[in-house]
């Protein structure tokens, strides 16, 4: 039981890392200024670039890996729909929320709120 649910921390993480990546990268497309050599291109067109996949790609992988054992930690003996959907919906608004102010705070932010995310599930929501 515990290997079969480590494996699905590790790929929910790897897919909500994936998914808060492309996000981010979209964010940030909306908010380019006009003198950006990127503005205007579209979005499928930037998440097609050879120089943000070599980007975000990695970094995505990196950061569900890294993250997957602090899931294992923190979602073991919870209710996973109710605390993932948590977790999606925190992170989710401080990317789309803080990354158009400043787009390094929104990437470290990201960690921080998927981080408070984790730990208010584990302690506050019941089993």
């Amino acid at each position: 039981m515990n290997f079969k649910f480590g494996i699905r921390m590790l790929a929910g993480s790897l897919i909500l890392a994936f998914w808060w990546a492309i996000l981010f990268i979209i964010t940030e497309y909306f908010f380019l200024p006009s003198t950006d050599g990127a503005y205007g291109i579209g979005v499928l067109n930037i998440l097609r670039d050879p120089f943000v996949l070599m980007v975000a790609v990695p970094t995505a992988f990196f950061a569900g890996v890294l993250v997957s054992p602090i899931y294992w930690f923190c979602l073991r003996k919870k209710d996973l729909k109710k605390s993932i959907t948590l977790i999606f919906i925190v992170v989710s608004l401080t990317v789309a929320i803080v990354t158009p102010i400043n787009a390094t705070l929104g990437f470290y932010g990201a960690f921080a709120a998927l981080i408070i995310s984790l730990l208010f599930v584990k302690i506050y929501l019941k089993p």
